[in-house]
């Protein structure tokens, strides 16, 4: 779930947390409306990680049988599978055609294995 900062520099009340409905009030006087900020965390070192097509293989077969998904590769793929990528562009390529209920479980195990919302591309803690 993204955050969002809510602050206002004059009074420094601050809300950082769920994105709130309207704009926050603040404590000045008068008060100001304060629009909010999403707060985009970094993909982890360890999702920016570039990899050569050859362990981009093996990752995807260890990630496609620890997820429970088909692993579809093959060399017909094109160049994106031939060079180097990022762990987060694998993961992207590997889920990207999964559906339905199987992709909610896939999410849920990417989640817990990496922290990385398949669904919005970024950390979710």
């Amino acid at each position: 779930m993204a955050s969002y900062k809510y602050q206002c520099l004059d009074c420094f009340k601050t809300h950082i947390g769920a994105q709130l409905p309207g704009r926050m009030s603040c404590n000045c006087s008068p008060a100001k409306l304060i629009t909010g900020i999403r707060i985009v965390t970094p993909l982890s070192p360890e999702l920016l990680e570039t990899v050569s097509s050859s362990e981009a293989a093996t990752r995807r077969n260890a990630f496609c049988t620890r997820w429970g998904i088909a692993n579809k590769s093959h060399k017909q793929h094109g160049a994106n599978f031939s060079s180097n990528q990022t762990v987060a562009n694998l993961i992207n390529d590997i889920v990207t055609p999964v559906t339905g209920e199987l992709r909610r479980t896939v999410r849920d195990h990417v989640i817990r294995d990496f922290g990385y919302d398949i669904d919005t591309q970024e950390m979710n803690f």
